[in-house]
């Protein structure tokens, strides 16, 4: 993964960090604080359906 990858990840998860960090502190990071908690994540968004709801049609 890359750099910005990793923030990405860290974002998504709601984790603090700085950005001043080097890609193999992000790594620990992403495997301390994500990795633990990805199946609660996963589980989460297991019943998300589509919907055309929030959809507004502007036209041409």
């Amino acid at each position: 993964m890359k750099w910005s990858d990793l923030r990405k990840v860290l974002i998504e998860h709601g984790v603090e960090f700085n950005l001043a960090l080097k890609k193999p502190e992000l790594v620990n990071l992403v495997k301390e604080r994500v990795l633990p908690n990805l199946v609660e994540y996963k589980a989460n968004f297991a019943n998300v359906k589509p919907s055309s709801e929030g959809i507004i049609f502007v036209g041409f």
